[in-house]
């Protein structure tokens, strides 16, 4: 029933309460050697992290919740999340999250999970048209200031964009970014 309640919370879109709740509930679980509802409780933060935007935090609570699936070869807790959780197991695959077993969840999923996430953008949050512009220059080699030169802005709105698609790649640097472009298909 709390279960439900925690469900709740993400459907509305309250991730703050959604991870206050399942905090008790992960310890309660814990206590009690219930693994199979400490994944599900996993999981179900590892989507309200998403939801934040916390990408960090959501890819390393859903690496634990793998770990714990694994030996048992549990599917059904990460498929029957759906669309969400699709694009949180193609995040993971391009961090090289997991073991071996992601590959095993991510060929469990819908066709159309498959099909619609990483065909686009598998992004918690996508690129916008401007940002595509700037990645495809950072992946030819050009600087903040060529890249502000061509696109007609300044330097600062460049710094900006560069700094945005870090946030939204996950990555720290312009060498992860052309590197997890280029996986993803954002640029050749």
């Amino acid at each position: 029933m709390v279960l439900v309640l925690l469900r709740m919370h993400l459907a509305r879109g309250d991730y703050d309460s959604a991870l206050a709740l399942s905090e008790r509930l992960l310890g309660a679980a814990e206590a009690t050697d219930r693994t199979g509802a400490v994944i599900e409780i996993l999981v179900l933060r590892a989507i309200a992290y998403q939801g934040k935007r916390e990408l960090a935090q959501a890819l390393s609570t859903l690496e634990r919740a793998i770990a714990l699936a694994e030996p048992a070869r549990t599917v059904r807790v990460f498929t029957d999340e759906g669309e969400p959780m699709a694009r949180l197991l193609f995040q993971a695959r391009a961090h090289h999250l997991g073991t071996p077993y992601l590959a095993e969840l991510l060929s469990a999923l819908p066709v159309e999970s498959e099909t619609a996430a990483p065909a686009s953008q598998p992004l918690v949050e996508p690129l916008s048209a401007r940002e595509l512009e700037v990645l495809q220059l950072i992946a030819a080699g050009h600087s903040n200031e060529e890249i502000a030169s061509k696109l007609i802005i300044s330097v600062k709105t460049a710094k900006r964009h560069i700094s945005n698609i870090y946030g939204k790649l996950g990555v720290k640097s312009r060498t992860q970014a052309v590197a997890l472009a280029r996986e993803l298909k954002l640029v050749a």
